[in-house]
């Protein structure tokens, strides 16, 4: 309901509180008149809530319908994400997951297992006891995942709540591929020092100098 409509609303309250005054003054001195005038006020009355309830139905219908087309449009978001995302137990039950994790983790008939069962790597008791919301680094089938994590808190039952454990598996694997590459490839400098090398060269005989130099580069190298 805009706001144009809420001050007509309310302007219409005021008229009939100064008709209802109104009525009050001339049955002192026109009761008949007063009656016809109150009938007409009572009729005025049960229009405007018969209107307000209907307005007010309407508007109640309006934010449901969006409420449902929001539902909808959430429900496609998590079944078409474009990443892996398994939702756990509190116990690390598998309870559900999307065609992504079935393709990620190459299994059937993983429905009510445990995930640890799969991926050892993952450790619900301790995603539960952590303080932030870091994401997870594990290694899977020789790629890299950050696994992000959402705990949510749900009603299973009127006396009994419970907790459900989203995991979103988001592939770092380029990045760390580059990341370990880059350091592969780094730079290296050494310094070496050969103990009484003058000594040695000096008390070489000048044609067997190269072999001697020779046969302590092949050390450092080797």
């Amino acid at each position: 309901m805009d706001n144009k409509n809420l001050f007509k609303w309310k302007d219409t309250k005021l008229y009939l509180i100064i008709i209802g005054c109104l009525i009050i003054i001339i049955a002192y001195y026109q009761p008949l008149l007063a009656l016809i005038w109150a009938i007409a006020l009572a009729y005025l009355i049960y229009h405007y809530n018969k209107t307000i309830h209907d307005k007010e139905r309407e508007w109640t219908k309006y934010i449901e319908s969006l409420a449902e087309e929001f539902d909808s449009a959430t429900k496609h978001a998590v079944f078409n994400m474009p990443f892996p995302l398994v939702i756990l137990e509190a116990d690390g039950t598998i309870s559900w997951y999307n065609t992504r994790f079935s393709t990620m983790i190459d299994e059937e008939d993983i429905l009510n297992e445990k995930i640890e069962e799969f991926i050892p790597k993952i450790r619900v008791e301790e995603i539960i006891k952590k303080d932030d919301i870091s994401p997870i680094d594990i290694e899977y089938k020789n790629k890299y995942y950050k696994v992000h994590y959402n705990i949510v808190d749900i009603k299973k039952s009127i006396s009994q709540k419970g907790n459900i454990i989203m995991l979103y598996w988001v592939d770092d694997t380029d990045r760390i591929v580059l990341e370990n590459r880059y350091e592969d490839e780094k730079l290296g400098i050494c310094i070496a020092y050969v103990d009484n090398y003058d000594e040695v060269k000096s008390n070489t005989p000048e044609v067997n100098r190269p072999l001697v130099l020779a046969e302590i580069d092949k050390i450092i190298s080797a």
